[in-house]
């Protein structure tokens, strides 16, 4: 038996990128135009989860979401400031996570939700 083709799970011409697997649901986060979207595996669901208009004054960039081990909330760091933010999955404001003085590169939460661990790059701007 073969195995069957590889067919994409979502394919525009946007720039989308980071996405992230839901530990309890069969969806993933993904870093997409304007802010971080959820959809489901099989297409039926696409939405915001967080956009650059919740950040007035500046734009924002997005990068590195990671889902909390319940699947209920979302990191991720917003640039230019290098903030980390933690976002309901289900919709809501976001909330501020910590400053960062270098620049972050990725972050994940510890395996019951209660710690966050962030990977920065030392010395760079």
């Amino acid at each position: 038996m073969g195995r069957p083709p590889v067919k994409p799970l979502l394919a525009t011409r946007q720039y989308e990128h980071s996405a992230a697997w839901s530990p309890v649901a069969p969806e993933y986060a993904y870093v997409g135009q304007n802010g971080i979207r959820l959809r489901r595996r099989d297409g039926t669901l696409d939405r915001a989860i967080v956009t650059a208009a919740q950040f007035p004054g500046r734009a924002r960039q997005f990068i590195s979401p990671a889902f909390s081990p319940d699947g209920t909330r979302i990191l991720y760091m917003a640039l230019p400031e290098r903030k980390g933010w933690i976002s309901p999955v289900g919709g809501g404001p976001p909330a501020p996570m910590v400053d960062f003085e270098g620049a972050v590169r990725t972050s994940t939460w510890s395996r019951d939700g209660k710690w966050i661990a962030t990977v920065g790059a030392e010395g760079a701007s």
